[in-house]
């Protein structure tokens, strides 16, 4: 028989352990949060004080700079979605139905695996773990020299403040993602940690009715219940845990980024709708469908190789 007393001793190093656990798991939660809201709120900033500050210049190319603008802001959220759910779906971000045209072409040009980029690598055998991170880094950079074309689209160029403002929101969009791959790609929590937590409360678990029948007199079914309430106890953290400390995917409990991104896109629409009228929030929303329709397209008349629109000059790529 199991000592009552070594038992009763040993509570305190598992408790320990399982509340470091558990904590680690809401701190990873609530860190993952912030950062999707942190992503979602300032692409929709962005947008939002670039329409306020350009919509007195209604003329054609005023409007396409904004519509190119809102597109590769929509991108990039997308794009970072993509990466966070890159774990579950394995469906890298290069290839999400909403990149198409020059920028997927751009985009695949200094990709590691695509393009050409592996010239100038330290590291020539890189992983495509790496290159699906990189992605929305090398979109951000895009979308900042749309950003910066103000000066020839509009007929009169953004005040510096406003394009130091305009920057900000990039950073903190990017900020957020940075800390969520931190998230994703260093793990949640210390696997020795994780290791001798549930080790340890299995293994006090597993050795509780041992315990409990050496030096408690009460009835069975007394002995039924606890160790019944106290497994359930002890197993529901430890599960709870680990679904809080990795909250991407498709489970109940994970976050729904891409319908969240999707939320923010309509908001987009909205606002390119103010500020341009309805025929130009269209071309937005058309950008984001056109390379899902078209996906659906080549489904349908058996072409398994995705279309890539290159631009001028440029040779045609395969996804």
């Amino acid at each position: 028989m199991i000592s009552n007393r070594g038992h009763t001793i040993s509570i305190f190093i598992v408790s320990f352990f399982l509340v470091t656990r558990t904590t680690m798991a809401l701190n990873c939660y609530h860190e993952a949060r912030d950062n999707l809201f942190k992503m979602l709120a300032n692409t929709r900033e962005l947008v939002s004080s670039i329409a306020i500050a350009t919509k007195n210049d209604q003329s054609q190319s005023a409007k396409e700079w904004r519509n190119e603008v809102a597109y590769y802001s929509c991108l990039l959220l997308r794009l970072c979605m993509a990466v966070c759910d890159y774990e579950d779906d394995k469906i890298v971000p290069w290839n999400i139905a909403e990149l198409h045209g020059k920028i997927k072409v751009q985009l695949l040009m200094r990709n590691r695996i695509k393009g050409h980029s592996g010239k100038w690598a330290h590291i020539q055998k890189g992983s495509e773990v790496q290159e699906v991170y990189r992605t929305p880094i090398y979109m951000a950079f895009y979308l900042r020299s749309a950003i910066s074309d103000q000066s020839k689209k509009l007929a009169e160029p953004v005040n510096p403040l406003s394009m130091v403002r305009f920057n900000a929101k990039i950073d903190e969009l990017m900020q957020g993602y940075q800390a969520q791959i931190r998230l994703v790609g260093l793990g949640f929590a210390p696997f020795p940690v994780v290791q001798i937590s549930r080790t340890m409360m299995f293994l006090w678990v597993f050795s509780l009715p041992l315990a409990i029948g050496s030096s408690d007199n009460s009835s069975l079914v007394a002995h039924i219940f606890l160790v019944f309430f106290m497994t359930y106890a002890f197993f529901g953290l430890e599960t709870m845990s680990m679904e809080l400390e990795n909250p991407f995917g498709h489970d109940e409990n994970d976050f729904d980024n891409l319908g969240l991104a999707r939320v923010v896109f309509e908001d987009i629409y909205a606002m390119i709708d103010i500020t341009d009228g309805l025929e130009w929030a269209m071309k937005v929303r058309e950008n984001i469908d056109a390379g899902i329709v078209d996906r659906l397209t080549a489904t349908n008349r058996g072409d398994i190789k995705e279309r890539i629109y290159p631009t001028e000059g440029m040779p045609l790529l395969d996804a």
